[in-house]
């Protein structure tokens, strides 16, 4: 799940909660849950510098290479990764 969609999966799981009094903990899953729903499942290979088994962050039918940000340890910095 990249920053973007984290920080969407909140602000919903937010929503949810007011609206139906659920823990927020619940409700970031049952959010989370419906936005993976219709991702792409290809994993991430491997790489010399330790990326492996990220998956792809585009919808399931998308067509060309698979995509997948990533963070890099101990920095503030995110690289993209991609595959076919």
């Amino acid at each position: 799940m990249t920053k973007k969609t984290k920080t969407t999966a909140q602000k919903k799981a937010r929503v949810l909660q007011a609206e139906t009094g659920m823990p927020y903990a619940a409700a970031l899953a049952k959010v989370q849950e419906e936005m993976d729903e219709g991702l792409c499942t290809a994993e991430y290979q491997g790489d010399d510098l330790g990326f492996s088994g990220q998956l792809c962050e585009l919808d399931a039918e998308h067509n060309g290479a698979h995509r997948c940000d990533a963070d890099l340890p101990g920095t503030r910095y995110t690289i993209a990764l991609t595959w076919s």
